[in-house]
């Protein structure tokens, strides 16, 4: 950074990204655990980007927002995560579209932390449209589909959210479905016990829905992906899978749902 400032006063036009420098540095800093201190160069970065990017909205400015969100996220500030995850959902949006895996992941990241806010009607938007970028991408995210596809369910099951229709849902999960089987074929997915949790959590999703059928097919895979897992025990989550698709089978049964 001192060298960039003897540059900057040598040579005022000097292209060196001062900004790229700051974000480095905060974010390094934070993963050490000096989440204030990172959080302080991570500061100057999203000033320097706006200081040097123009009136036009620009996505460093963007990643500099969720930057400095994520270290407040830490800090368990949440108010202050949500406004600068606000404000980069809203430039990533403009200048790299709604399908951008920039767009949806920064919608999840602020959807989790609509959750800690206590705000579950805005969490359950910014969650399901993270949901719906995020099976489209080349290169699935086992963990974080899991983690949104749970958080849907809990809000949804809380009756803490009131007029969604959770069926909007239905046609991202079977195009997961189909991703997931596909990059698990070629590599890209390790067939494992996460694989197993995402497709629990996906039959979570179809059951809320009332789509039991649906449910009992990622129900069965799940138990297929728990029993491939030789790391840990996946003993519990085996038998809660089975004591779902009991009630799931019986539901359908009874020709309740789709």
């Amino acid at each position: 950074l001192h060298l960039v400032d003897g540059e900057w006063k040598m040579n005022p036009k000097a292209d060196s990204h001062k900004g790229g420098l700051y974000m480095g540095l905060g974010i390094v800093k934070k993963r050490q655990g000096k989440v204030k201190e990172g959080l302080e160069d991570l500061l100057k970065s999203l000033k320097w980007y706006q200081d040097t990017t123009g009136p036009k909205p620009h996505s460093l400015v963007a990643k500099a927002h969720m930057s400095i969100g994520h270290a407040y996220e830490e800090l368990k500030e949440f108010k202050k995560a949500a406004s600068h995850m606000e404000s980069a959902v809203d430039i990533f949006y403009r200048t790299c579209g709604n399908e951008s895996p920039l767009t949806g992941g920064a919608r999840g990241s602020l959807g989790k932390v609509y959750v800690e806010l206590n705000m579950p009607q805005k969490a359950w938007d910014s969650l399901v449209a993270a949901f719906k970028n995020e099976v489209k991408h080349d290169s699935l995210k086992v963990f974080t589909l899991f983690e949104h596809a749970s958080l849907i369910y809990k809000l949804y099951s809380s009756k803490s959210v009131k007029n969604v229709d959770a069926g909007e849902l239905m046609p991202s999960l079977k195009t997961l479905d189909t991703l997931l089987g596909a990059q698990m074929k070629v590599g890209l997915v390790k067939r494992d016990g996460n694989v197993g949790a995402l497709y629990k959590s996906m039959a979570e999703v179809a059951i809320i829905a009332q789509y039991y059928k649906l449910a009992s097919l990622y129900l069965n895979k799940a138990l297929t992906h728990f029993g491939e897992e030789k790391s840990f025990d996946c003993g519990k989550l085996i038998q809660e899978c089975r004591q779902v698709l009991q009630l799931v089978h019986d539901l359908i049964r009874k020709g309740k749902g789709y």
